[in-house]
């Protein structure tokens, strides 16, 4: 009986032991989902009294990039997504779009944007998409 209760003991005593070094080395392997985009989004919204699609997109970075962005109004057809119209911005630091597009009615819509943070000399140094849900304008 004695021998059984050590066993338990130690299998517990390795059990916490190993669990908190996976814990401690989980926490310093974190790693960002961005290094240098802070902020990337996208969205649509349609005015389903004039069917008017506004499509707006914007990105920026923590410190000093060209920010490309480029951003789709995208129109589902048998589906298939077709490219309609596209948008683009480029700036430092940050890029914007925000347009407006007059749609046809019985389709269904989204927006994509397409993001590259580029250095000094013309690197890429990062890319990321962001896309709003699709709305049906009916």
């Amino acid at each position: 009986m004695k021998r059984k209760l050590i066993r338990i003991v130690v299998c517990m005593l390795a059990i916490v032991l190993l669990s908190n070094s996976v814990f401690a080395v989980s926490e310093y392997n974190v790693q960002p989902r961005f290094i240098y985009l802070i902020t990337n989004r996208a969205t649509i919204t349609i005015d389903m009294s004039n069917g008017i699609a506004s499509c707006s997109a914007s990105s920026g970075t923590r410190q000093s990039a060209t920010v490309r962005i480029v951003g789709y109004l995208q129109k589902c057809i048998g589906g298939t997504w077709y490219n309609i119209k596209n948008w683009s911005d480029v700036g430092t630091y940050s890029a914007a779009i925000d347009k407006t597009f007059a749609i046809d009615s019985g389709y269904t819509y989204r927006y994509i944007a397409y993001t590259y943070v580029y250095d000094s000399s013309g690197n890429l140094l990062e890319t990321a998409t962001a896309s709003d849900s699709a709305d049906y304008y009916p």
